[in-house]
């Protein structure tokens, strides 16, 4: 069975959805230890396929900076997508 991350990416005050993005995982608190990078798609949503453990959801990235969005912590369990919902004001 496969275990990852799923959900959907929006602009918290438009609800716009962040379409096209790239949201990048790491298995700690810092983006330097990226685990992988999700991409939203025109709807906002995105799904990404990692082990179990516990990440931080950066994003957007490049070209903007990710740490001037807010991050998210998601724990991921064997079996099954932990399912988020991210809002970006920018």
């Amino acid at each position: 069975m496969s275990s990852g991350i799923e959900g959907d990416a929006s602009f918290t005050l438009s609800k716009r959805p962040l379409a096209d993005a790239e949201l990048w995982v790491a298995r700690g608190t810092t983006v330097s230890d990226k685990a992988g990078v999700a991409h939203t798609d025109g709807n906002g949503h995105f799904r990404i396929t990692l082990a179990p453990g516990t990440y931080t959801i950066f994003g957007p990235c490049p070209p903007t900076a990710c740490q001037t969005y807010p991050s998210m912590t998601v724990v991921v369990t064997e079996g099954r997508f932990t399912e988020v919902s991210l809002g970006y004001d920018r």
